[in-house]
């Protein structure tokens, strides 16, 4: 088992699930290739809202085996519950909020870190994704990178990173100008393809509230 560490954590990743037993394994796997290749420091919280299905044995695995995989449980109630269960208990500086079946790209997790390095006074930063049906890229490319993202890409989640903060007012920052962003016309309310600085969240009190669907586009806009 990996060793708990008293460094500082760098981002905490928060992962609701309901009877997602089919579609862990790819997340975890990914989530282990990245642990391995980066030096950065990070916790994984899986948040089981009530599955009745092998989930909560499957997790039970994974906590038992690395240290940074954390484990809550929760009678059914909805992903945003899970997902403010899981934000209470990170401990990083930036958070990320992923859905079972979401996968990153390998390096943008990376390169999300890294333009948070480049732009300190940024709270948001996200990249662009890739909609999939059926196991299927869609085509569609959406989020911040669009145009520099193939409609192709093997996973739902990945691109190239932007970065948001107070400098910018509010706005998204494109790494080659960032003045050129039009938030309101780009700005979708998903959150899985955006990394979030843990204070701002504090700071304001921000939460999901909790609804059956589209918890995530209240939360995304209040961020702003």
């Amino acid at each position: 088992m990996q060793q708990k560490t008293e460094s500082k954590m760098d981002i905490s990743v928060i992962v609701p699930l309901y009877n997602e037993e089919e579609s862990i394994g790819e997340l975890y796997d990914w989530i282990q290739r990245v642990m391995r290749e980066n030096a950065f420091i990070y916790e994984v919280i899986f948040v089981n809202d009530g599955s009745t299905d092998g989930s909560p044995e499957i997790l039970a695995k994974y906590s038992q085996n690395d240290a940074r995989i954390e484990v809550l449980t929760q009678p059914h109630r909805n992903a945003a519950v899970a997902r403010n269960a899981g934000l209470a208990a990170a401990k990083g500086e930036f958070v990320s909020f992923l859905d079972a079946d979401d996968i990153y790209l390998p390096g943008c997790f990376e390169s999300m870190l890294s333009t948070l390095e480049s732009f300190p006074e940024a709270d948001i930063c996200e990249c662009a994704c890739v909609e999939f049906a059926d196991g299927t890229p869609s085509g569609t490319v959406l989020g911040a990178s669009r145009g520099n993202t193939r409609p192709d890409t093997p996973r739902r989640l990945g691109g190239n990173a932007s970065a948001t903060g107070r400098t910018h007012g509010g706005g998204l920052a494109e790494l080659h100008d960032p003045r050129r962003f039009d938030i309101f016309s780009r700005w979708r309310g998903w959150t899985g393809y955006r990394f979030y600085r843990k204070s701002l969240l504090d700071a304001h009190g921000l939460r999901f509230p909790s609804l059956p669907v589209a918890e995530d586009m209240p939360f995304a806009f209040a961020a702003l």
